[in-house]
C-alpha cells in the first residue's frame, strides 16, 4: 500500500478503524443475512470471517498505529453517526 501510495503521489489522509464490540457484528451480520435473504451467512461462517481477520488483517492496526496513521472510530450508532466520527477522526 505504501508503495503504491508513493507511485501514485497520494497522501494518506488516515487509516480508519471503526470500532465495534464482536457480539455486535455478529448479530449486525446475522440481521443483515436475514434481510437479505443470505443462506451463506450463518453465526459459523460470520465467526471464522472475524477470527480471519484476527490473523490477516488486524496485525495492520500495529502497523498503521506506530506509523501514526491509525484513527480509531467507535463504529456504534446510526449510520449517519459513525460517517461523523469518521470525517472528524480524517480531519474532513
Amino acid at each position: 500500500m505504501d508503495r503504491l501510495l508513493e507511485a501514485t503521489g497520494t497522501r494518506l489522509l488516515g487509516v480508519v478503524l471503526v470500532e465495534v464490540p464482536e457480539e455486535e457484528l455478529v448479530r449486525r451480520m446475522l440481521r443483515r443475512a436475514e434481510l437479505e435473504a443470505r443462506s451463506d451467512d450463518n453465526e459459523e461462517t460470520i465467526r471464522r470471517r472475524l477470527q480471519v481477520y484476527r490473523e490477516k488483517t488486524e496485525p495492520l492496526v500495529q502497523y498503521y498505529e506506530e506509523k501514526g496513521a491509525l484513527r480509531r472510530v467507535d463504529g456504534l450508532g446510526t449510520p449517519d453517526e459513525v460517517y461523523t466520527r469518521i470525517r472528524a477522526a480524517l480531519g474532513i
